[in-house]
């Protein structure tokens, strides 16, 4: 399919979106430094293959007391069928040694099999620590018993959190319901939480500004695929509501960071142009003696 044909199906979800959207300024990377292998091709190429380019990001941030750990974040998987993409995807994840695993939301959408799933959960890398995952927009839509969700998901040795919170060594990992179709209370949350270093997931990152207060440090979030199609000059051609102009990166407001993920998979149309899918590797370091 041409790349017009993909925008007219991008400008019919308008419905679902904004066009052009106005974007937050954000940071150029982590506070202690990004990395990620630049992507080439023409316009043509990416238009049939950018949606199946994988990109490793890696991102260090030092925060006073907090543990070091290497956090795996996986966004917006949109798993569908188990297909060469899918496989593709899985062989990215092996070799990978996480402390922590993080599921941001959207792991499903319309028309997604069990097979597929349980492909996918089975060859998530082993976690030292544990592997965790939120609801997003999508698992409202099309998972009918989120139950039957937590029990799937924990069968795989992933930890729903909806509006919860779990302790680990030195760290608190909070999960919030889905800001746009569940019941999201940033407030009630906070009051909970113990003054150790939390990290919270959440999918839309529209929330945030209510989640940057202490104790919450670092704020992980997806929904936005960073735009999924981003023009030269122009950015973003389409995101979905709930973004709040949070399209893709780092932003820190109060003291608190936020990190959006491009995420993995695709919405609308099986298409990604100057924006790859993405595979987060967060490094926290907190040396209590460092000035």
């Amino acid at each position: 399919m041409s790349i017009i044909h993909h925008l007219n199906i991008m400008r019919k979800a308008l419905g679902h979106g904004t066009l052009f959207p106005k974007i937050r300024h954000k940071q150029k990377s982590a506070p202690q430094g990004s990395t990620e292998a630049p992507t080439h091709g023409f316009i043509l190429e990416r238009c049939s293959k950018e949606v199946s380019w994988f990109r490793h990001s890696e991102h260090h941030i030092y925060l006073k007391d907090w543990p070091n750990y290497h956090i795996l974040q996986l966004s917006d998987i949109h798993i569908r069928s188990k297909d060469k993409w899918l496989e593709t995807l899985c062989l990215h994840l092996q070799g990978l040694k996480p402390d922590i695993i993080v599921l941001t939301g959207d792991l499903v959408t319309k028309n997604w099999t069990e097979e597929a799933l349980n492909y996918f959960l089975e060859h998530l890398p082993p976690s030292k620590l544990g592997s965790f995952a939120i609801l997003g927009n999508w698992e409202y839509w099309v998972v009918s018993d989120h139950q039957e969700w937590r029990e799937k998901l924990l069968k795989y040795g992933v930890q729903l959190l909806v509006e919860e919170s779990v302790e680990l060594d030195g760290l608190t990992i909070l999960g919030t319901d889905d800001h746009l179709s569940g019941i999201c209370n940033p407030q009630a949350l906070r009051k909970k939480l113990s003054k150790k270093p939390t990290l919270c997931l959440t999918h839309s990152p529209e929330v945030f500004p209510q989640l940057a207060h202490a104790p919450i440090d670092i704020v992980l979030a997806g929904h936005a695929h960073g735009g999924q199609v981003s023009l030269p000059l122009l950015g973003p051609v389409w995101v979905p509501h709930g973004t709040g102009g949070f399209i893709g990166g780092w932003y820190t407001q109060n003291q608190t960071h936020l990190f959006v993920s491009r995420g993995l998979g695709w919405s609308v149309a099986p298409l990604r142009l100057f924006c790859s899918p993405e595979i987060v590797s967060i490094f926290t370091s907190g040396n209590t003696d460092k000035e």
